[in-house]
């Protein structure tokens, strides 16, 4: 028997009749298949057969993601007959605020006491502070005012009103919009789905959301939907999949806010370089600085994008741009964030930079200091851990031993107690014992 696809036509959206035309012409195989009439596009009816199935077995995962989703969205036509736009109208509900969804151990948000399932609704620093809107408002409310001073944070939990004071540190907090009705519905069947190893079709759930989403939601809504299914497939190792997704977050962030397109930017610049991909890499990072600009110069989203930049230029050794990229960030924050950890962040990368070009004095000088702020707001933490190996390795280098050593102890004593075993503990033992090495103690060296 032939068999023939024919895409649904009785959810009446001519958004989501763009995006499956947008779907075929990326998949060139599908609108030149024998069983596919897409100049026929009729409702769903069961006098027409497609075997899912087969298509599964035989054509490649982004085939079969599409596929799944324009199905799934011929389920919702066939679902809601009566209904105008074939989808049901709590779709369209969105409440104010972000729900979260996972909370750090040890993060500012665990310390604070936040829970799962808390509502976050606004915040306020001083005389500043709005409505929190989308994850995404979460995210540049960290990179933006977290560094300038504690931040409340006030919400619900349950129906009860909640107030929340976050420190300097990581927050630590994984948030979702604050939907109900069916968009939470689909989201926590992709979820389920997911969790159960069918990532793809946890994917096609949430386009369908996505789809609606573009109709009649804020702009960052659908960006958000595809960002979450970029990283179920990225987290899936379905790099091309997930790379698809990524892209087609970004261009429907150009719709959004700009922060969330620079922020969309630094993501998938961020996953060029951990691939070792640093010529894209740096497209990116420059992309995001020049859209985070567009709401000023001289903001903390710019500076940690010149941070990135400076980061991978160290990383691929050119120390000369290195340098002007993180005494650029320094700037800024020094002016916005005067002794902040991300301003310890910068003296912490000029001085790495620098021990780097072999001005070993400069290097101390800038490691000292982060040093100096990271004692002042965050005692006993990892980064003062970092900072310590740092001023070890200079110390080292110059020849001072006994001070090398005692920066490498300090740093070893706060890694056994946050991360005892890690892979951490073993470098700081690793460099401890070639400093006792070069002192002469080779006993001791032995045992490290």
């Amino acid at each position: 028997m032939s068999k023939e696809l024919e895409i649904c036509d009785s959810t009446g959206k001519p958004q989501a009749r763009r995006l499956l035309t947008k779907l075929i012409a990326a998949l060139p195989w599908l609108s030149d298949n024998e069983f596919f009439n897409w100049s026929d596009v009729v409702s769903c009816s069961s006098s027409k057969l497609f075997c899912g199935d087969c298509l599964m077995r035989e054509y490649n995962p982004v085939s079969s993601i599409a596929v799944l989703f324009l199905l799934t969205l011929c389920a919702f036509g066939q679902a809601a007959p009566n209904s105008k736009n074939g989808l049901s109208g709590s779709l369209s509900e969105l409440n104010p605020g972000v729900a979260v969804e996972k909370i750090a151990k040890d993060s500012e948000a665990e310390k604070a006491g936040m829970q799962t399932s808390d509502i976050i609704i606004s915040w306020a620093r001083g005389d500043a502070g709005s409505q929190i809107e989308s994850p995404f408002d979460l995210l540049w409310l960290e990179l933006e005012q977290k560094p300038r001073g504690r931040v409340t944070l006030e919400g619900l939990r349950g129906t009860e009103p909640r107030t929340w004071i976050l420190g300097p540190d990581t927050w630590g907090i994984q948030a979702r919009p604050n939907f109900v009705g069916s968009f939470l519905s689909i989201y926590q069947d992709g979820m389920e789905l997911a969790k159960s190893g069918k990532v793809t079709q946890g994917v096609a759930h949430w386009r369908t959301a996505e789809v609606e989403a573009q109709r009649s939601q804020p702009p960052w809504l659908p960006v958000w939907f595809s960002l979450r299914a970029a990283q179920l497939l990225a987290n899936a190792q379905q790099r091309n999949e997930a790379d698809a997704l990524y892209q087609d977050s970004i261009e429907q962030a150009t719709h959004a806010d700009s922060h969330v397109l620079a922020y969309l930017l630094w993501v998938r610049a961020a996953l060029f370089e951990q691939r070792s991909d640093r010529t894209n890499a740096e497209t990116y990072y420059q992309r995001a600085l020049t859209e985070s600009r567009k709401s000023g110069s001289e903001t903390l989203i710019a500076a940690e994008n010149l941070t990135s930049l400076g980061s991978l230029n160290w990383r691929r050794g050119d120390l000369v741009r290195a340098e002007e990229y993180h005494l650029q960030a320094m700037v800024i924050r020094e002016k916005l964030a005067p002794g902040s950890l991300v301003m310890a962040n910068s003296l912490t990368n000029l001085g790495y930079v620098s021990a780097d070009r072999g001005d070993l004095a400069a290097a101390e000088d800038y490691l000292r200091q982060a040093l100096e702020i990271r004692e002042k707001i965050a005692p006993g933490s990892w980064g003062i851990s970092g900072t310590r190996e740092g001023l070890g390795s200079v110390a080292g280098q110059r020849g001072a031993l006994m001070r090398a050593e005692d920066y490498l102890r300090r740093s070893l004593a706060i890694r056994e107690k946050l991360a005892a075993g890690g892979t951490g503990v073993a470098s700081a033992l690793g460099n401890l014992g070639n400093v006792l090495f070069y002192r002469g103690d080779l006993d001791k060296a032995e045992d490290y």
